[in-house]
């Protein structure tokens, strides 16, 4: 065969696969952004907690029986907000119930 006939042959393939794969790309792109809107549709922002506000905390109840036990544990005083929605809780004045949580 004719190198010039093999190069024009290579030539025609590689522009049908870059024209599939715009079309492709852009696509996927569509479903991306179409299944981003659906999952954050369901989703709403989480509570923001002022320094000094008194706040309640999911208890953990690992390995005990969940029948009798509160879900949450509280109140505590938010002392310091850290990034990611996370705080820094401690007891309230003149009660001792546990350590501090971080949430």
């Amino acid at each position: 065969m004719h190198i010039s006939y093999i190069r024009l042959v290579l030539t025609m393939k590689l522009r049908i696969c870059n024209r599939y794969g715009r079309k492709v790309s852009r696509r996927c792109a569509k479903n991306i952004n179409v299944k981003k809107q659906s999952f954050n549709a369901k989703r709403r922002p989480a509570d923001q907690y002022a320094v000094g506000q008194q706040v309640l905390v999911l208890a953990s109840n690992e390995g005990k029986s969940k029948k009798l036990l509160s879900t949450f544990s509280g109140p505590y005083i938010n002392v310091q907000t850290l990034p990611h929605n996370r705080y820094v809780v401690k007891d309230l004045p003149g009660t001792h119930r546990s350590q501090k949580f971080n949430r």
